[in-house]
């Protein structure tokens, strides 16, 4: 019961990332999905992390890369009811960002820049 219970939610996730415009925009839907409850899979993962660094520029900017995170954050936030393992997708991608060394430095400033729910205020 359980194999066929993920077959319709992976149907449900490919069917929501379709109807989507841009490859990157499919590929975080399907990193953040909220109905499983796994880790995102590591190709949609590597493939944020690159966006990131303008690796695929001719496709989307790391600054709109990042501005379709905060925002898939921020909407995860707001109909926070069970929307919980969105989140720590999203933080978890972020955080992937931040530990490889070709993103570092751009995405540390994209969330120093923004006024998404990420920034970190000090004490």
């Amino acid at each position: 019961m359980d194999k066929f219970l993920s077959k319709i939610d992976n149907i449900k996730k490919n069917m929501g990332a379709l109807k989507l415009g841009s490859d990157f925009e499919q590929k975080l839907f399907k990193a953040t999905y909220i109905d499983d409850k796994e880790p995102p899979k590591e190709k949609h993962v590597q493939f944020i992390v690159q966006c990131m660094t303008d690796l695929h520029d001719d496709l989307i900017k790391s600054d709109e890369a990042f501005n379709l995170i905060a925002e898939r954050h921020a909407k995860d936030l707001i109909d926070s009811a069970n929307k919980f393992s969105g989140n720590m997708k999203s933080f978890n991608i972020l955080h992937r960002c931040l530990q490889e060394q070709a993103s570092r430095d751009s995405t540390a400033n994209l969330i120093i820049k923004s006024n998404s729910n990420f920034k970190i205020t000090s004490l």
